[in-house]
């Protein structure tokens, strides 16, 4: 599988459900509220994880919110649009969020580097 088949496959496992919804539910709220909306707004809200039968990406999952009245979303936008909360908001607080955890993944790699280089010195 291409590297990008296979980030989204440990995704989709970081995220599996548990019995009501968990994590990925927990994250729609999150969202939802960097789009100017509240958390509970997920109240009574599922998810369900399907797998595709058939053609080139057969056996990809995917994962679906679906509302207390049935409606099926194929996406955190899609329910942010479906509440009129500003998408773009919740998607820009995200890369900031992701920026951040890559700044701070990078300073400790640095900071380890610096480390060894101190203790190869004092070799």
């Amino acid at each position: 599988p291409s590297a990008r088949r296979r980030r989204r496959r440990r995704r989709v496992a970081d995220e599996e459900e548990d019995e009501e919804g968990g994590a990925p539910l927990r994250k729609l709220a999150a969202f939802l509220v960097a789009c100017g909306g509240q958390a509970g707004l997920v109240d009574g809200w599922t998810t369900t994880q399907g797998s595709r039968a058939s053609g080139v990406t057969a056996g990809t999952s995917d994962l679906y919110y679906l509302s207390p009245l049935g409606a099926r979303f194929r996406s955190r936008r899609e329910v942010a649009r479906h509440f009129a909360l500003d998408d773009e908001a919740g998607l820009a607080a995200l890369k900031a969020a992701a920026e951040a955890r890559v700044a701070s993944r990078r300073a400790d790699v640095e900071a380890r580097k610096g480390a060894r280089r101190a203790a190869d010195e004092s070799r």
